[in-house]
């Protein structure tokens, strides 16, 4: 579910753990149970709605599957301790130390294990999981599980855990919670040195594009002093009725590629410079590139931005087609109406998409390069809706960018 923007994460986390202690302590003082578990979920419930987006009922399957999730491990670790020491639940109750220990851990095991499911699932979107990082996560918790089940089956035969083993216990779980801690540490160290390399990698882009654009206003400025000097010849030979050599003098013209760098005119600068930049770069290539627009002149995302995306994009499809025999083709569209549309297909290899992301083989997924990072990243700086799809042969990344 998304977040509601208005609360902090530091707010988010102290709500859901008063809320959870409560919901360890009051529904526990009612004898009815269908009535302790219509107050529980509708306590989840009520919680849901004020920190997460979202509609009723999904919030509501969602507190359902919390409340079935936290009874099984509760279960799971309650039966295993009785079976540990070979009590019944009420002999487990009345060792206060030991049942706060197994209490105290299955808290923490149903925290640890929803922390996994969304850590992984993050980082699936962003990179592949290496073997280290399972180790990392998984090898100190399992290790401190071992440890806290021979010391309840080393109490068995006493009438309760020692005070000094129930603080080792205590000592163990705050330990887990420091590692979790550290992880995430990692994680937004980690995250914050691939935005330093996006940015530095968008800043290399800008310096060589903004270049490019200087270039081509310079060739601009030319190719239009030269036309003119042309349109002047023609239109001497044809006021001396020299047709033939007016028609010969076309014919050379219209084969001069000089003439032909600046096929696009969209009447955004910007859009325009990276557009024939990259046609030229196709027709060189022997790849056949079609260009749809409308006029782009309001469209107002910094230029920064749409260098970022559409030299990315484009970049991508033609070493895509770089890599065919044939059938090298690319087709861009770009239309502004009350947001912007872009869209880049190219005939491609086979490429697997997983979440909406192209899975890379190699082993380390920095090596597979910050092209799409990048245009995703600046993406969601725009706060724009964006797709990957790959079917008959065809690659295609598509984007919706409001413009407010």
């Amino acid at each position: 579910l998304p977040k509601k923007s208005r609360w902090s994460t530091n707010f988010r986390i102290m709500i859901l753990l008063a809320f959870g202690i409560a919901l360890s302590i009051y529904p526990n003082l009612l004898e009815n149970k269908l009535l302790k578990l219509a107050i529980t979920l509708c306590l989840w419930s009520f919680i849901l709605y004020l920190l997460y987006e979202g509609s009723f009922l999904k919030k509501t399957g969602i507190a359902v599957l919390y409340y079935a999730f936290n009874g099984a491990i509760d279960t799971g670790c309650i039966f295993g301790a009785m079976l540990l020491l070979q009590l019944d639940f009420t002999g487990l109750a009345l060792r206060k130390m030991t049942y706060l220990s197994v209490v105290g851990f299955s808290k923490f095991l149903t925290v640890f294990l929803m922390w996994a499911v969304a850590h992984f699932r993050k980082k699936k979107k962003m990179q592949d999981i290496s073997g280290q990082q399972f180790l990392l996560i998984f090898t100190y918790p399992l290790l401190s599980s071992v440890m806290l089940a021979i010391l309840i089956f080393r109490s068995g035969s006493e009438t309760d855990l020692n005070f000094s083993t129930f603080l080792f216990g205590i000592a163990l779980i705050i330990a887990n919670a420091g590692i979790l801690y550290i992880i995430n540490d990692m994680d937004k160290t980690a995250r914050q040195t691939q935005e330093m390399m996006l940015l530095r990698q968008q800043n290399e882009m800008q310096t060589r594009n903004y270049q490019s654009l200087d270039t081509a206003y310079s060739a601009q400025r030319k190719v239009t002093h030269d036309f003119k000097r042309h349109i002047q010849i023609v239109y001497d030979l044809l006021k001396q009725g020299e047709y033939s050599a007016a028609e010969d003098y076309l014919s050379r013209l219209q084969s001069d590629r000089s003439l032909s760098g600046f096929c696009v005119h969209s009447q955004h600068p910007v859009i325009d410079v990276i557009l024939n930049q990259k046609y030229q770069m196709a027709l060189e290539n022997d790849i056949t590139m079609q260009i749809q627009i409308n006029d782009l002149h309001n469209v107002l995302i910094p230029v920064n931005y749409l260098t970022v995306i559409l030299s990315n994009l484009l970049d991508n499809a033609i070493e895509a087609c770089q890599k065919l025999p044939s059938d090298k083709r690319i087709i861009c569209t770009i239309l502004l109406q009350q947001k912007l549309f872009i869209s880049v297909r190219n005939t491609s290899v086979p490429v697997t998409i997983i979440d909406n992301k192209i899975a890379t083989t190699k082993k380390c997924s920095l090596e597979h390069g910050y092209g799409i990072p990048a245009v995703e990243c600046v993406l969601d700086q725009l706060h724009a809706e964006y797709a990957l799809e790959y079917k008959n042969g065809w690659f295609q990344f598509a984007a919706e960018i409001p413009m407010q």
